[in-house]
């Protein structure tokens, strides 16, 4: 009884150990078909976070997470990256090791310098490999990769949009003077029969081509305004703005000058209407000899007003 014992330990033992070695040999041959299939490495990426939210100057940070999937005796040879797609610049490169018990989890700080609101993409890679190890069968033509496509938008910090908002009135406010001044010369008439302005022509014909070129200054600023580039139009705007001070200068004394000269007409022709008045008084009235020279003097003065008025 003793050594029948003893002989079924022995074959329990050559059983376990069989049933050990095939399980070895199985699993062998299981991991080696995958491999020859292309199917021992499975590999992820994904990001907690995909879009951040912030203000220019500030910083976010994202939260990559890269596993792998792969034969309990291998490992992984990995290269994660973060490049930005507005300049393709890596903001972020590595090279790790990577097992089924040992995922990464990275975090990538990304700060902005931008001067306008907007939003900018960055592409997250994973490229893996598995090392050729003991027990480890890897077919190392074709590595894996994942991407993901993340993204952030910057908005105007409390400074920039103080800025913009001044940039944004004072643009404003240029572009409804010049529309005022251009307006008001367009609506201009120098054409009057009973009157000649036609030394004002010329000066007319000058200022309109002046507002015309000037026109372009307006729309390049309005254009840096939309585009959001605030710094040029910070500096460009005092230029145009002192130009336009000129420009309206000159139209609002050509403007005084062609009024003055129409309002010396008119208190011409209101003088001549009531010399008229007088002189029909006058006809009614018994001359001495005194106040006819006097008569005689305020005809002529008369006379030479209305031979000005019709030169």
């Amino acid at each position: 009884p003793e050594e029948l014992k003893i002989r079924k330990k022995i074959v329990y033992l050559i059983a376990f150990f069989l049933f050990i070695v095939s399980i070895l040999v199985f699993l062998n041959f299981y991991l080696y078909v995958k491999a020859l299939l292309g199917s021992d490495l499975l590999i992820s990426l994904d990001s907690k976070n995909k879009t951040l939210i912030i203000e220019n100057g500030g910083e976010g940070i994202f939260n990559l997470q890269a596993k792998v999937l792969t034969s309990p005796f291998c490992q992984a040879s990995c290269l994660i990256s973060l490049k930005d797609l507005s300049n393709g610049n890596l903001v972020y490169n590595e090279t790790v090791h990577l097992s089924v018990s040992s995922p990464l989890i990275k975090e990538i700080s990304i700060s902005t310098n931008e001067e306008t609101s907007g939003q900018t993409l960055y592409e997250a890679s994973l490229w893996c490999e598995t090392l050729k190890e003991s027990l480890c069968y890897t077919k190392t033509d074709y590595p894996k990769s994942r991407t993901q496509i993340l993204s952030i938008n910057h908005e105007l910090n409390s400074v920039q949009k103080a800025r913009k908002e001044k940039l944004k009135n004072q643009t404003e406010s240029l572009n409804m003077e010049f529309s005022n001044v251009k307006n008001s010369i367009n609506k201009m008439n120098l054409n009057f029969s009973f009157l000649d302005l036609s030394r004002f022509e010329n000066i007319s014909i000058s200022l309109n081509e002046s507002l015309n070129n000037f026109s372009s200054k307006v729309n390049k600023l309005n254009s840096l305004y939309e585009n959001q580039e605030y710094s040029a139009l910070g500096i460009e705007f005092p230029i145009v703005k002192n130009k336009f001070e000129i420009l309206n200068s000159e139209f609002k004394f050509f403007n005084s000058s062609v009024f003055s000269e129409i309002n010396l007409y008119n208190l011409l022709i209101e003088n001549i209407s009531l010399m008229h008045k007088e002189i029909l008084f006058l006809e009614d009235y018994n001359f001495s000899s005194l106040s006819v020279i006097a008569a005689e003097s305020f005809v002529n003065d008369f006379n030479s007003m209305i031979s000005n008025l019709t030169k």
